[in-house]
């Protein structure tokens, strides 16, 4: 049940999949801009009726995001016979982001 909504949050705070494997490499660890007003009602009366516990709405929005993230790496890393390890290019760690930098 978690799955579903995580994704559709991040895909309101910019998260993209590709639909081809060239725009699949473009969106890997590289969020849009947030579009608030693209939030389903389901996704809006969830928020809204609960008081959620510190850092509730971040752990949402990192599990869709590395979900879309991860879709999208398939997709590439599939097409280009790539072979990476997912914990280390996470943009959600800290070695990752600075491997994803170089």
């Amino acid at each position: 049940m978690i799955q579903p909504m995580a994704v559709q949050f991040a895909e309101t705070m910019g998260w993209q999949r590709g639909t081809t494997w060239n725009e699949a490499k473009e969106l890997i660890s590289n969020p849009g801009k947030p579009d608030l007003n693209n939030m389903s009602q389901e996704e809006m009366d969830f928020f809204s009726s609960r008081e959620f516990a510190s850092g509730y709405e971040t752990f949402l929005y990192q599990y869709g995001a590395s979900t879309i993230n991860s879709e999208n790496k398939a997709r590439y890393y599939s097409a280009t016979g790539h072979i990476v390890s997912d914990e280390f290019t996470s943009p959600f760690f800290i070695f990752g982001g600075a491997l994803n930098n170089l």
